[in-house]
């Protein structure tokens, strides 16, 4: 009986993140509509800022839930969700948390040290 409730539990917390994921997706992609970005993905070196621009929005409220304000690791949660998005169309990832002059990476990782200081 313990490895159906540990079955059962660990089921419903993928399809909730499954779900989350899915909603950032869905937000970024009508995001890139409401800004006349033709391709929401692609692999021209201009998509890096482009999701930069997104995440920033993302971090001042325009987000799925309009939460004001975000931590870095759902600021996180959106560019993972958005790289998502490109990896399956075979494209380099816009969010790369490996390089320390990625765009979105410095964004994240500016949020976080505000979050370490308050």
């Amino acid at each position: 009986m313990g490895n159906r409730i540990g079955a059962e539990v660990a089921a419903t917390r993928n399809d909730s993140e499954i779900e989350t994921q899915a909603a950032r997706q869905a937000h970024y992609i009508k995001w890139s509509e409401l800004h006349d970005i033709a391709d929401p993905c692609g692999d021209k070196p201009g998509y890096e800022r482009i999701v930069a621009i997104y995440i920033k929005y993302v971090m001042l409220g325009y987000n799925y839930t309009n939460k004001a304000d975000v931590c870095s690791a759902t600021a996180r949660g959106y560019a993972d969700s958005v790289n998502t998005l490109f990896d399956l169309r075979g494209y380099k990832l816009p969010a790369n948390f490996s390089d320390p002059n990625n765009t979105v990476n410095i964004l994240i990782a500016n949020l976080k040290k505000e979050e370490d200081v308050a």
